[in-house]
């Protein structure tokens, strides 16, 4: 099954959001809030106004022009299939924003959660767009380069939801995809090209995908990417011999820093 019929699955009625908090607000939200209020409420409502009264001019410019009479039955028929075409895809506008909000704060809470690592020294990155494609996270420190992908799925409102790694599939409560693991090694790969071409250096780059509040069982996990729950990223990345030099780290960090600043 592909991951967005698994999404789709996962967003049916009786499922719930794994979420338990919101996340922090950012700098400034208030203001962006009100900005998209302005674009996407305001404004559209007021062009909807405009262009229905450009359409009712014309029709009856075109009325007067060839001197037909009413026609109120074809025209309901019309006004009929067009309020069906429009509630459908109002429900598939409704959908998709639930699984863009899901997704969007399901990954504020996790970089809210890795921001921590900083006190550590570690260097955290969010949201670095690529080519066509974007990476969720980045972690740079002595262990090495880590690119994480945040994946969150809502849960069934009863049994024992747990995700599985077995290879280069992973079962989300019942459904089995490979897309994900081919998505975060595409983006390890992707930065790892960055990096040598912008610093010369073959940084060891590992993937990672997370799922905020599921139990990940990932003893069958591949050892080239990490399958975790947010908590247990912390032990994973300590528990890995120190590759690289402070030089070396302030170096990458800086590649990266001049790629989202320029890109």
């Amino acid at each position: 099954m592909s991951v967005n019929n698994m999404v789709r699955v996962s967003m049916r009625k009786g499922w719930r959001s794994p979420l338990k908090e919101k996340p922090l607000r950012n700098p400034g939200q208030s203001l962006d809030e009100k900005i998209h209020h302005l674009q996407d409420v305001e404004t559209n409502s007021y062009l909807l106004i405009a262009l229905s009264a450009l359409v009712m001019a014309f029709y009856e410019w075109f009325r007067w022009y060839t001197d037909v009479g009413y026609h109120p039955i074809a025209l309901t028929i019309f006004a009929l299939l067009v309020c069906v075409y429009c509630g459908r895809k109002v429900r598939q506008v409704v959908y998709r924003g639930r699984r863009l909000k899901q997704g969007r704060d399901g990954e504020k809470i996790v970089g809210q959660y890795l921001d921590g690592f900083k006190s550590i020294g570690y260097r955290v990155f969010h949201d670095i767009v690529c080519d066509g494609f974007n990476i969720d996270h980045v972690i740079t420190c002595e262990h090495g380069v880590f690119t994480v992908e945040t994946k969150t799925y809502s849960k069934p409102g009863s049994g024992r939801p747990e995700i599985l790694v077995k290879g280069d599939k992973i079962t989300v409560n019942g459904f089995t995809t490979n897309k994900i693991v081919y998505q975060a090694k595409g983006e390890a790969a992707w930065l790892k090209q960055m990096l040598l071409e912008t610093t010369g250096e073959n940084y060891p780059v590992r993937p990672v995908v997370l799922f905020p509040e599921w139990y990940v069982n990932s003893s069958q996990a591949s050892l080239d990417l990490w399958v975790l729950n947010p908590k247990a990223l912390p032990t994973f990345i300590s528990n890995t011999p120190k590759l690289l030099s402070q030089q070396q780290v302030m170096q990458l960090t800086y590649s990266v820093s001049r790629y989202i600043k320029t890109c």
